[in-house]
C-alpha cells in the first residue's frame, strides 16, 4: 500500500509534528524534514481497493491519491513561499529490476513531486551505496 503509507506518512509528519511545533511558536527552532522513500515499484491496494480485483476502481483511487500527496507536498514546501518551506529534500529510492523499471521510477518521482529518484539494482553494490549516500548527505543538511 505506497500511496496510502506515503500520504499517511506526510500527513503524520505534518498534523503531529510540525504543525504543532509552529503552533507554540517556538522561536528560533528551525522546522525542516527529509522524506526518502525505499520501494519496489508495487502498490496493489489502496483504500480497500485491489488492483487485481477492481482495476478501474484501483486506477482512479490511485489518482486521487496521487494529487493528496501532491498537495500535501506542496504544503511541506510552503505552497510556493521559500520562507515557509519545511520539506528540504524528498527521495525516491527504488529497487529496480525486471519488472519495476528506471523509467517507471523516474515516472513514479515526477507524479509523487519528489526531488530526486534513485534507482538501486539489486545486484549492484555500489548504486545502493550511492542512494544511501546521497539521502544521508541530504538529511545530514538539514
Amino acid at each position: 500500500a505506497l500511496y496510502n503509507t506515503l500520504e499517511e506518512s506526510i500527513n503524520v509528519i505534518y498534523n503531529d509534528y510540525l504543525k504543532k511545533s509552529l503552533e507554540k511558536g517556538a522561536s528560533g527552532i528551525v522546522h525542516k524534514v527529509a522524506i526518502g522513500i525505499i520501494t519496489d515499484g508495487e502498490d496493489t491496494y489502496i483504500d480497500g481497493i485491489s488492483k487485481f480485483k477492481s482495476p478501474e476502481a484501483y486506477e482512479e483511487k490511485r489518482k486521487q491519491k496521487i494529487k493528496s500527496i501532491n498537495l500535501e507536498m506542496q504544503r511541506l514546501r510552503g505552497n510556493g513561499d521559500v520562507s515557509q518551506a519545511m520539506l528540504v529534500s524528498s527521495v525516491l529510492i527504488g529497487l529496480t529490476g525486471t519488472e519495476f523499471s528506471e523509467l517507471k521510477l523516474k515516472e513514479m518521482k515526477r507524479e509523487l513531486n519528489f526531488d530526486e529518484a534513485i534507482s538501486i539494482n539489486q545486484a549492484n553494490d555500489q548504486s545502493i551505496r550511492k542512494a544511501f549516500k546521497l539521502f544521508s548527505t541530504n538529511a545530514l543538511n538539514i
